[in-house]
């Protein structure tokens, strides 16, 4: 039987590692087993037009950069990899302000071409997605090589998987549920002999909840919103599984990057969970410590006060609390 094992791993900063507390890096999950995964997706959620990292103090985290150099750093553990995302994927805002309108749809082009470097399979649109017109998205679509799943599947093979994606955005009115649609493309994808199917909802975590619920055949749903607007950061939430489908979402604008690593065994394309979703809660509440405390050290020195005691107090906690991230792995 395959054994499935998840992990959120932190999309960190080049050089250094203290992070701002703007900019949250959750890790979720625990190690993988030895062997190399059969196959390994990388995740994304809401994205929205991040191609540099978020403004931060120092160090900053988030930035297609980043997560090249960490799926670069992660080649010789996985070889067969591809990038999926869920989620306004190319603009931070719904509507592209007058001023800054060419500067945006040049930044969403290097995006674009950036992701498909790092084998971008698939990503379900947000609204942002539309805010430079049709014939902007669809250019969009070909310089990132990906394909655009808005109702619709497609399969793509990495490795020897025959990966099915199935793209979903919110119900429209008086148009069939997610959940319905989510089937009939399923259905597709089975009769084309897609072997594993991984859902990419533009719909919002209760919503995507519902379709694992609905859907138990899905191995994996990807979590973004339908739509996003400004530079405020969101947070890691902890990855679940609903019966056997893993319900996975990371934070924004590339802070963090999910990452489902598949291991096949003796055919069978049944997964069992590897991972300690227990152990991801707690792994997550430690690195959620750690950023608190990074920041505030960050703050004081920043005001000068980088040598008073509250300062060593906090250095003290700060070192305690990634000891027993290290353990909690």
């Amino acid at each position: 039987m395959g054994a499935l094992v998840t992990a959120l791993a932190i999309a960190l900063p080049a050089l250094g590692s203290v992070a701002c507390e703007a900019c949250r890096s959750p890790a979720i999950g625990t190690a993988a087993p030895e062997t190399e995964p059969t196959l390994r997706l990388y995740l994304l959620s809401d994205p929205a037009g991040a191609l540099e990292p978020c403004g931060c103090v120092k160090d900053q985290l988030g930035g297609v950069d980043h997560l090249a150099a960490f799926i670069d750093k992660e080649r010789a553990n996985a070889k067969n990899t591809a990038l999926v995302t869920a989620g306004p994927l190319f603009f931070m805002d719904k509507e592209l302000k007058a001023d800054r309108a060419s500067q945006d749809k040049a930044r969403a082009e290097a995006m674009a071409s950036a992701l498909h470097t790092l084998n971008l399979l698939a990503f379900a649109p947000g609204e942002n997605d539309a805010a430079g017109g049709e014939p902007q998205l669809q250019k969009l679509r070909e310089l990132s090589g990906a394909e655009l799943l808005d109702g619709k599947g497609a399969i793509r093979d990495v490795g020897s998987v025959k990966v099915g994606l199935i793209g979903i955005g919110p119900q429209k009115d008086g148009g069939p549920s997610a959940s319905d649609r989510v089937k009939t493309a399923l259905a597709d994808l089975k009769g084309k002999g897609a072997q594993v199917f991984v859902v990419l909802a533009a719909t919002g975590r209760g919503e995507a909840k519902r379709i694992a619920d609905n859907v138990p055949e899905l191995t994996a749903i990807v979590v973004g919103t339908p739509g996003t607007s400004g530079e405020a950061n969101t947070d890691t939430p902890s990855g679940e599984r609903i019966g056997n489908v893993l319900i996975a979402e990371t934070g924004n604008h590339v802070q963090t990057v999910g990452v489902l690593d598949l291991y096949v065994r003796d055919g069978s394309f049944t997964f069992q969970d590897a991972s300690s979703l227990d152990q991801a809660r707690k792994r997550s509440e430690l690195s959620a410590r750690i950023d608190e405390l990074r920041g505030a050290i960050a703050d004081l020195e920043r005001d000068g006060k980088g040598q008073k005691p509250e300062a060593d107090e906090k250095r003290a906690a700060l070192t305690k609390a990634e000891s027993a991230l290290v353990r909690a792995a």
